[in-house]
């Protein structure tokens, strides 16, 4: 007796998850992309690591994200400013500590990555989750409107950006940081 097709399909699927010991639930897993491990590999150990776990736990709520910036150069933050994409008040930036991340979410409708702040309900949730797990999130105000920084073109919405501070001001954290790799050398008081 020849099974139709579709019934081959289900026999097969009923294997796998029978196999794999997860009868009756799909864990789905996000892969990361060469560049967004290179991202995480670059930052500070303790903070990637906490990517890792917010990635993974929004993933099982199912939001998927993508890594942007991670660790950058003075240079690079003094553009971002001049650019209008950074607060123009910008005083410390965790991104050159290796400690902060601009993190995005996937719009799996659109198959492509939302930088322009349009799921608005998924990055809330994302920044939610964040503050659980010890981040420090400046997308929002406490009573859950949009919180602009002051850039060089007129208002910025920087709603993906999340700091890993771990407890530390900006100066512990750089001190901290100066046991790594990082170029420290325009950090006020600190050459």
């Amino acid at each position: 007796m020849t099974l139709p097709k579709l019934q081959w399909y289900w026999w097969v699927v009923g294997i796998i998850l029978l196999s794999s010991g997860t009868y009756g639930t799909v864990k789905l897993v996000q892969y990361l992309t060469e560049t967004e491990e290179k991202r995480i590999n670059a930052m500070n150990a303790r903070a990637g690591e906490a990517l890792r776990k917010l990635i993974s736990t929004l993933q099982a709520e199912g939001i998927r994200t993508f890594v942007g910036n991670t660790v950058r150069t003075k240079e690079d933050s003094d553009r971002f400013v001049a650019e209008g994409k950074a607060s123009a008040n910008l005083k410390h930036d965790w991104h050159t500590i290796g400690r902060a991340v601009d993190l995005y979410i996937f719009d799996p409708v659109a198959k492509k990555v939302d930088f322009t702040g349009q799921m608005i309900d998924q990055i809330r949730r994302m920044h939610v989750v964040a503050k659980q797990q010890g981040w420090t999130s400046i997308a929002f105000n406490p009573d859950g409107t949009k919180h602009y920084l002051k850039g060089a073109k007129g208002p910025v919405w920087d709603a993906g950006h999340l700091q890993w501070t771990d407890g530390m001001t900006f100066d512990a954290a750089v001190a901290q940081a100066e046991n790594y790799d990082y170029d420290l050398s325009w950090v006020p008081n600190k050459a």
